[in-house]
């Protein structure tokens, strides 16, 4: 079953790994999983909540530890169970996005998240500009570097950026369980959220965030010279995400919309 969709695809695209250097890979920035399905490439930019040395938590941030501030909860349980079935490439930050966000360039405002909930975020209060050259230059550049690395050497047809959303955000309730973001080709994120709404899921594009504002920036940026690697971003709401027995049903028919996309993609590209 799980070949057989994508038989004649991954014929195309089954590369030598070694001829490419790909090979499993972990530092503080991120960890490489490589696969041998290089149509498809996963990444989370919000894997992790881990401080590498010698960051460390404030006293005064505990509360931060465990909760969407620091990650996007459930997306790297996601991201592996998917990169498994799919036997494809899997790209995970390995720091948490309150030391710097891989997420956004360079000049955001949020690149060092000052507040969060109202509240001061102490590990990034008065940052010198010598501690924010160390944290761009070890772990931020380091990521995106690879990133690129590997949308020009494996030319995946899609690269799905993957991660969760609050439930509850300023006081009022989501309903939305999946949003599929998008810049600009709505194409694939359509077809995308149109199979997810075939399983009733309530799915909705550029929400809760959108792609035309940049919050999928990572593999946008990755793409802008690629003119076969298509991006997407794939939000799910964290309260399911979390539930294993939801994220196993969802990983299932998320690997056959993806399935069914890479080979339209193939045809049509």
């Amino acid at each position: 079953m799980r070949t057989s969709g994508l038989k004649s695809l991954a014929s195309k695209k089954l590369i030598d790994l070694g001829r490419l250097n790909l090979v499993h890979q972990m530092n503080d920035s991120f960890h490489f999983i490589p696969g041998k399905n290089l149509s498809l490439l996963l990444t989370c930019e919000h894997a992790s909540q881990r401080l590498p040395p010698p960051w460390k938590w404030p006293h005064q941030d505990n509360w931060l530890i465990g909760t969407h501030w620091s990650h996007d909860l459930g997306s790297e349980a996601c991201g592996l169970e998917l990169a498994e079935l799919f036997g494809c490439p899997l790209l995970l930050s390995r720091f948490s996005r309150l030391l710097i966000d891989p997420n956004r360039p360079l000049n955001s405002n949020t690149l060092f998240r000052e507040t969060a909930d109202g509240k001061m975020i102490f590990l990034n209060q008065q940052i010198k500009e010598e501690e924010k050259k160390t944290r761009i230059n070890l772990l931020y550049k380091s990521y995106h570097e690879k990133l690129q690395q590997l949308t020009f050497d494996l030319k995946p047809q899609i690269i799905v950026s993957l991660h969760s959303f609050t439930p509850v955000y300023e006081s009022n309730p989501r309903h939305i369980e999946i949003g599929v973001l998008y810049n600009q080709d709505k194409s694939l994120a359509q077809e995308v959220s149109d199979q997810f709404r075939s399983y009733q899921y309530e799915s909705r594009l550029n929400e809760p965030w959108s792609g035309r504002d940049g919050f999928m920036y990572a593999v946008e940026n990755a793409c802008q010279h690629s003119k076969i690697s298509k991006p997407i971003m794939l939000e799910f709401r964290q309260d399911l995400l979390t539930n294993a027995q939801w994220r196993t049903d969802l990983v299932s028919r998320l690997y056959k919309v993806l399935s069914s996309c890479l080979t339209q993609h193939v045809v049509q590209g």
